[in-house]
Protein backbone atom coordinates (compact mmCIF):
# COMPACT_ATOMS: atom_id res chain seq x y z
CA UNK A 1 0.00 0.00 0.00
CA UNK A 2 1.45 3.41 -0.92
CA UNK A 3 1.79 6.32 1.52
CA UNK A 4 -1.29 8.15 0.22
CA UNK A 5 -3.56 5.13 0.59
CA UNK A 6 -2.21 4.39 4.06
CA UNK A 7 -2.61 8.02 5.12
CA UNK A 8 -6.18 8.10 3.78
CA UNK A 9 -7.04 4.83 5.51
CA UNK A 10 -5.68 6.18 8.82
CA UNK A 11 -7.56 9.46 8.42
CA UNK A 12 -10.86 7.70 7.69
CA UNK A 13 -10.42 5.32 10.61
CA UNK A 14 -9.66 8.27 12.90
CA UNK A 15 -12.69 10.26 11.74
CA UNK A 16 -14.94 7.32 12.62
CA UNK A 17 -13.93 7.52 16.29
CA UNK A 18 -15.12 9.92 18.95
CA UNK A 19 -11.48 10.79 19.72
CA UNK A 20 -10.88 11.71 16.09
CA UNK A 21 -14.07 13.72 15.96
CA UNK A 22 -13.00 15.69 19.00
CA UNK A 23 -9.33 16.24 18.28
CA UNK A 24 -8.87 16.58 14.54
CA UNK A 25 -9.35 20.10 13.23
CA UNK A 26 -12.20 20.65 10.79
CA UNK A 27 -9.94 20.97 7.73
CA UNK A 28 -9.02 17.27 8.11
CA UNK A 29 -12.66 16.53 7.33
CA UNK A 30 -12.66 18.17 3.89
CA UNK A 31 -10.60 15.50 2.10
CA UNK A 32 -13.01 12.60 2.73
CA UNK A 33 -15.96 14.65 1.42
CA UNK A 34 -14.07 15.53 -1.75
CA UNK A 35 -13.04 11.89 -2.24
CA UNK A 36 -16.66 10.79 -1.78
CA UNK A 37 -17.92 13.43 -4.23
CA UNK A 38 -15.28 12.48 -6.81
CA UNK A 39 -15.85 8.76 -6.21
CA UNK A 40 -12.17 8.24 -5.38
CA UNK A 41 -12.39 6.37 -2.09
CA UNK A 42 -10.51 3.10 -2.44
CA UNK A 43 -12.62 -0.05 -1.92
CA UNK A 44 -13.00 -0.88 1.74
CA UNK A 45 -12.46 2.75 2.84
CA UNK A 46 -16.09 3.82 2.87
CA UNK A 47 -17.20 5.91 5.81
CA UNK A 48 -20.04 4.27 7.70
CA UNK A 49 -22.57 6.39 9.54
CA UNK A 50 -21.98 6.46 13.28
CA UNK A 51 -24.73 8.29 15.20
CA UNK A 52 -22.38 8.80 18.16
CA UNK A 53 -20.11 10.98 16.00
CA UNK A 54 -23.10 13.04 14.83
CA UNK A 55 -24.33 13.51 18.40
CA UNK A 56 -20.84 14.31 19.68
CA UNK A 57 -20.22 16.98 17.03
CA UNK A 58 -23.63 18.57 17.51
CA UNK A 59 -23.28 18.53 21.29
CA UNK A 60 -19.86 20.16 21.08
CA UNK A 61 -21.21 22.72 18.59
CA UNK A 62 -18.58 21.66 16.07
CA UNK A 63 -20.71 22.91 13.17
CA UNK A 64 -18.01 22.87 10.49
CA UNK A 65 -17.00 19.33 11.40
CA UNK A 66 -20.66 18.28 11.44
CA UNK A 67 -21.09 19.77 7.97
CA UNK A 68 -18.23 17.65 6.59
CA UNK A 69 -19.31 14.55 8.53
CA UNK A 70 -22.83 14.76 7.09
CA UNK A 71 -21.41 15.28 3.60
CA UNK A 72 -19.10 12.30 3.98
CA UNK A 73 -21.80 9.87 5.10
CA UNK A 74 -24.97 11.23 3.47
CA UNK A 75 -23.76 11.73 -0.09
CA UNK A 76 -22.82 8.13 -0.87
CA UNK A 77 -25.58 6.56 1.20
CA UNK A 78 -28.62 8.70 2.03
CA UNK A 79 -30.32 7.99 5.37
CA UNK A 80 -33.33 6.38 3.74
CA UNK A 81 -31.13 3.86 1.92
CA UNK A 82 -29.30 2.68 5.04
CA UNK A 83 -32.14 2.63 7.53
CA UNK A 84 -30.69 5.54 9.50
CA UNK A 85 -33.34 7.24 11.57
CA UNK A 86 -33.93 10.13 9.22
CA UNK A 87 -35.93 12.17 11.73
CA UNK A 88 -33.03 12.33 14.19
CA UNK A 89 -30.49 13.10 11.52
CA UNK A 90 -32.89 15.58 9.93
CA UNK A 91 -33.25 17.50 13.20
CA UNK A 92 -29.48 17.81 13.51
CA UNK A 93 -29.12 18.88 9.90
CA UNK A 94 -31.76 21.59 10.33
CA UNK A 95 -29.90 22.73 13.43
CA UNK A 96 -26.68 22.79 11.39
CA UNK A 97 -28.34 24.88 8.66
CA UNK A 98 -29.56 27.31 11.32
CA UNK A 99 -26.15 27.59 13.01
CA UNK A 100 -24.07 27.57 9.84
CA UNK A 101 -26.24 28.99 7.03
CA UNK A 102 -23.61 28.38 4.32
CA UNK A 103 -23.64 24.64 5.07
CA UNK A 104 -26.83 24.17 3.11
CA UNK A 105 -25.33 25.55 -0.09
CA UNK A 106 -22.12 23.58 0.37
CA UNK A 107 -23.98 20.30 0.94
CA UNK A 108 -26.19 21.03 -2.05
CA UNK A 109 -23.14 21.64 -4.25
CA UNK A 110 -21.54 18.39 -3.08
CA UNK A 111 -24.80 16.53 -3.72
CA UNK A 112 -25.10 17.98 -7.23
CA UNK A 113 -21.50 17.13 -8.13
CA UNK A 114 -21.89 13.60 -6.78
CA UNK A 115 -25.23 13.02 -8.52
CA UNK A 116 -23.78 14.18 -11.85
CA UNK A 117 -20.86 11.76 -11.54
CA UNK A 118 -23.25 8.90 -10.75
CA UNK A 119 -26.01 10.00 -13.09
CA UNK A 120 -28.46 9.95 -10.17
CA UNK A 121 -30.78 12.47 -8.64
CA UNK A 122 -30.25 14.22 -5.35
CA UNK A 123 -31.63 12.01 -2.52
CA UNK A 124 -35.24 12.56 -1.48
CA UNK A 125 -34.20 13.06 2.12
CA UNK A 126 -32.08 16.04 1.11
CA UNK A 127 -34.94 17.49 -0.95
CA UNK A 128 -37.28 17.25 2.06
CA UNK A 129 -34.77 18.85 4.42
CA UNK A 130 -34.05 21.61 1.90
CA UNK A 131 -37.75 22.49 1.89
CA UNK A 132 -37.95 22.37 5.69
CA UNK A 133 -34.85 24.58 6.01
CA UNK A 134 -36.26 27.12 3.55
CA UNK A 135 -39.58 27.22 5.41
CA UNK A 136 -37.81 27.64 8.75
CA UNK A 137 -35.65 30.45 7.34
CA UNK A 138 -38.76 32.24 6.06
CA UNK A 139 -40.44 31.96 9.47
CA UNK A 140 -37.32 33.37 11.15
CA UNK A 141 -37.24 36.39 8.83
CA UNK A 142 -40.90 37.28 9.35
Amino acid sequence: MDHQSEWLRSLLLTLKTSEGAQHLSYWHWELPVELVVLCLLPPGHEVVYNPQITTLLAGAREWSKLEYWIGTVWIPLPPEADGIIEEDLGHLILLLFWRLPGAFQKLEQWMERWSQRHDRGIPESFQRLRKQAQEAAQRDTL
